[in-house]
């Protein structure tokens, strides 16, 4: 291993390159994609994530995680740790992957994935 470490270093790998195939050890038989879903909103949850995205029968999703329920509050997203949720999504198509991203895209922009109830945050009081 140190001497691979240091041929990586030294003389760009070509140790390395030698001792390797040009090709993958093992086929490639699905496409696979962690998606992050992205709030736009905040306020209480009116509908299921999950089960909103569950009813888009989209063929590549695996499992949806969710940060909020239905009932409970969902912050708008600002970084990793305020993301609504990830998606896990395996296909032997990485179009089809890529399709179904652009559905759950579409549902977050136009709010039918975060249907929430106003609150006192989220509106503007004029003095």
């Amino acid at each position: 291993m140190a001497t691979l470490a240091a041929d990586s270093m030294i003389s760009g790998g070509e140790l390395y390159s030698a001792s390797t195939p040009a090709r993958y050890l093992y086929p490639v038989v699905k496409q696979c994609v962690m998606m992050m879903l992205i709030s736009p909103v905040q306020g209480y949850l009116n509908n299921s994530v999950k089960d909103t995205i569950a009813d888009m029968t989209l063929p590549s999703v695996i499992d949806v995680l969710t940060h909020a329920e239905k009932g409970s509050y969902l912050v708008q997203t600002i970084d990793l740790a305020t993301l609504a949720g990830t998606v896990m999504m395996a296909h032997e198509s990485l179009d089809q992957v890529n399709a179904d991203i652009q559905k759950i895209r579409d549902a977050e922009g136009n709010l039918a994935l975060y249907r929430v109830e106003p609150t006192a945050d989220l509106v503007s009081v004029d003095k």
